[in-house]
């Protein structure tokens, strides 16, 4: 399966901790390798508040 991830903190104090961009990328590149997924495409944000996000599935 060919997946696409997403990582995103909303805080300064989030961002510092376990749950930063590069560690949150780290454990997804580790779940998708322990279910034989293929990562196509990682994007990442830093947002200044949280917001909603609407994550629409798609197939190839």
């Amino acid at each position: 399966m060919k997946v696409v991830v997403y990582a995103c903190v909303s805080s300064e104090r989030q961002a510092e901790k376990e749950l930063s961009i590069p560690a949150q990328l780290k454990a997804m590149q580790q779940y998708c390798q322990t279910k034989g997924w293929t990562i196509v495409n990682e994007s990442s944000k830093k947002a200044s508040q949280p917001r909603p996000m609407i994550v629409q599935s798609f197939s190839e």
